[in-house]
């Protein structure tokens, strides 16, 4: 029921971690299954609750994560795994974004096995501002599936119509049940204020 990819040949780095990248799509599925996604986004934690920093690439996820206080602890700078489990609560996982690895930009490594309750979901926008405005279920799921098909649609290309339309549909399903147990909000972050401290008043 496992897949384990690794990484050997030196001179094959690129092509593997193009495998490794085509292959998660497989991962992604049985996540599904479960009851779970995907989502593009920073993953941190304070005082055992995680949070997601979810947003397009180039909007402000990792630089968020590096300028956050030290009592918060990031788990994970771009990609998480979200799922289920047996108590109704959804745990986060910080997860590899193969693209950083191709391009040898990432020096870090995320421990995968280290799960996180998922406390909130925060969806960055830069502004001259800091404050976090909670978001509607309908609206939070919309969020929610536009940050998992960022991670999802690269691997698309490669199934058929049906498989793809059939993954869609349960990706909504998934997202519409997570919004309704995980609050959300829109992140309002400048360049030098204390976004953080706008979370931690709706994150109490």
């Amino acid at each position: 029921a496992d897949v384990i990819c690794e990484l050997g040949n030196e001179n094959e780095y690129e092509r593997e971690i193009l495998m490794m990248w085509e292959s998660s799509y497989i991962f992604h599925k049985q996540v599904q299954r479960k009851g779970g996604l995907p989502i593009h986004g920073a993953l941190i934690e304070r005082d055992g609750k995680g949070i997601l920093l979810a947003a397009p690439g180039g909007t402000g996820k990792s630089t968020c994560c590096r300028r956050i206080p030290s009592e918060w602890h990031v788990l994970g700078d771009d990609e998480a795994i979200v799922i289920p489990d047996e108590n109704g609560n959804y745990i986060a996982h910080p997860f590899p974004t193969w693209s950083e690895y191709y391009w040898k930009r990432s020096k870090p490594t995320w421990k995968v096995e280290n799960g996180v309750k998922l406390s909130a979901m925060f969806f960055l926008e830069q502004s001259s501002n800091d404050l976090a405005i909670p978001l509607g279920r309908g609206e939070s799921a919309v969020f929610i599936n536009q940050a998992s098909t960022q991670v999802l649609s690269r691997s698309w290309i490669n199934i058929s119509k049906e498989e793809r339309n059939l993954f869609k549909r349960n990706l909504f399903i998934i997202a519409s049940k997570l919004s309704s147990s995980v609050a959300s909000y829109k992140l309002l972050v400048s360049l030098h204020g204390k976004f953080w401290e706008e979370m931690q008043l709706v994150n109490n």
